[in-house]
């Protein structure tokens, strides 16, 4: 497996299992204390007013075997940034979206984008419209059930090659 893409966007094959960053990129990275652990939550930077922030979000079982975690980026900032993350292998996607909600809150409404693929429409669902959280990606208005990003193929090649370009 290679470790690194060219610098063409268009030879990356990170949906292969190969990386987007090169191994060089990755090996000069610094990690960064966060400001606040709180178990499962770790903040790197409070929510600042008139910043825009994402919330990406891959949801597990809660079985304690894979992880559902969040990441929030600040997208007001060139490059953007991550600000905090989570990460919990237990948490049921009953109760995910209850977390989902008051981080999306605190970071000025985040706009989240969830991984709708199984256990992930539970929590998609949940919050959009239980909670009624409406900063929610919906892939289709037409397609039933379509709140969320379902992941396939093709979104992966679309999402590795637009980083590239990033």
């Amino acid at each position: 497996m290679r470790a690194s893409c060219s610098s063409s966007a268009l030879s990356c094959s990170c949906w292969t299992g190969n990386t987007l960053i090169s191994a060089d990129a990755l090996m000069n990275m610094k990690a960064v204390s966060p400001l606040a652990d709180m178990g499962n939550v770790k903040v790197y930077e409070e929510p600042k007013k008139n910043h825009d922030y994402i919330m990406t979000v891959d949801v597990a079982k809660g079985r304690g075997q894979d992880y559902s975690t969040f990441n929030i980026i600040d997208i007001s900032t060139n490059p953007f940034k991550q600000v905090a993350c989570y990460r919990n292998n237990m948490i049921s996607p009953i109760l995910f979206p209850d977390v989902i909600h008051k981080w999306a809150k605190k970071y000025n409404e985040a706009y989240a984008i969830i991984e709708s693929n199984d256990a992930g429409s539970v929590v998609a669902n949940g919050l959009y419209y239980d909670i009624e959280y409406e900063n929610v990606h919906v892939e289709s208005m037409i397609k039933a059930g379509a709140i969320g990003m379902t992941m396939n193929r093709k979104v992966k090649r679309i999402g590795c090659l637009q980083s590239a370009i990033w």
